[in-house]
């Protein structure tokens, strides 16, 4: 007989437990997102009153929303990742034999992980994270906005 392959922690923890922190990363989506587009169109309006290019006004005005929105979000983000990572560890745990799946969790929810999170490691605690997580949004919203402000141009031409 021919073995299946060993899967992954993080698809193990994902067949165990498909769920888990569900509602911490649809808070940290919604979150982001409440912020970033009305915080786009204010600061876009703003700079449009300049005599700046628009391209130009569209960039910044994403940076500038992007970077506050991870500022805002990180400690969600930073919760989210770590309920989910512990599912993770506790699946690569559980199939290594070592540990059992329920031993190894260490938040029970998201205001436990927030909880042991300040008391371990301080309000700063919540912002582990946040230059990666300023890299990783700040070319994504730049070039979501640009394109979505590319194809309204276009757009209004034809209508």
């Amino acid at each position: 007989l021919q073995q299946l392959p060993r899967r992954s922690p993080a698809m193990q923890a994902v067949r165990l437990q498909p769920f888990v922190g569900a509602s911490s990363w649809a808070f940290r989506i919604g979150g982001h997102t409440g912020i970033i587009f009305p915080l786009y169109h204010a600061i876009r309006s703003e700079l449009e009153r300049s005599a700046l290019p628009s391209s130009f006004c569209s960039i910044a005005a994403s940076v500038q929303a992007s970077i506050v929105s991870c500022v805002v979000m990180n400690p969600a983000d930073l919760i989210a990742t770590r309920l989910f990572s512990q599912v993770s560890g506790a699946a690569a745990s559980a199939t290594s034999g070592s540990v059992t799946p329920t031993s190894y969790l260490s938040y029970s929810s998201s205001l436990d992980c927030l909880g042991k999170t300040v008391s371990h490691e301080g309000f700063f605690g919540l912002y582990r994270g946040l230059v990666a997580n300023i890299v990783r949004l700040v070319p994504h919203t730049m070039l979501t906005f640009v394109f979505a402000e590319t194809l309204r141009g276009k757009l209004h031409v034809l209508w």
